[in-house]
């Protein structure tokens, strides 16, 4: 964790882990923004779409990711961290569980999180930008049952980190997975393919985020992510339709976008099939998707101002 501490240290946040040894009461507020990936259907690529956003900030950008990985398949966990993820590690389900009995979560932060070294891959550009796991546990299902649906945000919220840290949250696709995850969110995207199995698990995932937009002003959509796009006939009939349905959400129920166009396309990829896209040079189909996503993140309007 001493690259951490270094980069908390830069951005004048250390007081924030010697405050409980000075006594001084650390002031700063922390303004990193949560970003969400999240669907209600499981298969729609919301880890890629978690770890090409991640590599983007961190190879491009050149700032402080951090991944939690909120999914009991442990899908991000796996590919940030190659070794055996023994039960006595802490994970984000420690933290839940910490913060439930109202104890401190900082040290189990600091002990949690995992620093995954992708910026030292041969195929990335060096910028100065790292990437930190906040891992899971297969027992996350069973650990959120009866949890606060702002049992999140609130630790995540907790660690008070400043904007050149960004915080992605890859969520399950059950329903208290999502509703946590949109509850954590500044932004939220949704990951989704072109078919008829889609159309129901994304209204139900715009349900909750519209209930989330109108009950505390947060959680913007950034935009739908159609993963493994191919640009033919029936998929443009499909973004027609996917289009009607988006505006009326927000005609009918004021749904607050980042833009009036609402898709982030990621083309078809043998790269990704295979699972190398962190692994091989960071290619442009690739990274004019993230970057889109990142320009999203960026606008993200005040929700109070009704401004699409």
């Amino acid at each position: 964790m001493i690259l951490l501490y270094y980069q908390l240290y830069k951005s004048k946040i250390l007081s924030f882990w010697t405050s409980r040894f000075t006594g001084e009461r650390n002031t700063l507020s922390g303004t990193a923004k949560i970003v969400t990936f999240t669907s209600r259907k499981g298969g729609v690529g919301k880890t890629v779409c978690t770890t090409l956003l991640a590599r983007y900030y961190a190879e491009v950008e050149g700032m402080q990711v951090i991944v939690v990985d909120f999914d009991a398949s442990c899908g991000v966990t796996s590919i940030f961290y190659a070794q055996p993820f023994e039960e006595e590690d802490l994970s984000i389900v420690d933290l839940l569980q910490l913060h439930e009995d109202n104890q401190d979560v900082q040290d189990a932060f600091a002990e949690a999180l995992i620093e995954t070294g992708m910026e030292n891959c041969s195929h990335w550009a060096q910028n100065g930008g790292r990437i930190y796991l906040l891992p899971s546990k297969e027992t996350l299902d069973q650990a959120i049952v009866q949890a606060d649906p702002y049992a999140l945000r609130e630790v995540l919220t907790s660690f008070d980190l400043p904007d050149n840290f960004i915080i992605l949250v890859d969520t399950g696709p059950e329903h208290k997975n999502v509703l946590m995850g949109v509850n954590a969110a500044d932004i939220v995207f949704l990951p989704m393919m072109f078919s008829r199995q889609d159309i129901y698990p994304a209204v139900d995932t715009l349900r909750v985020v519209i209930k989330e937009q109108l009950l505390n002003d947060r959680a913007v959509l950034g935009g739908l992510v159609i993963n493994d796009y191919g640009d033919t006939q029936w998929e443009q009939e499909y973004a027609d339709k996917f289009r009607k349905l988006f505006l009326s959400f927000r005609d009918n129920y004021g749904l607050v976008t980042s833009a009036d166009d609402i898709y982030v396309k990621l083309k078809r990829s043998k790269i990704i099939k295979r699972g190398k896209h962190m692994d091989w040079s960071f290619k442009d189909d690739f990274k004019g998707a993230a970057q889109k996503m990142a320009a999203a993140v960026q606008i993200q309007p005040e929700l109070s101002l009704g401004v699409f």
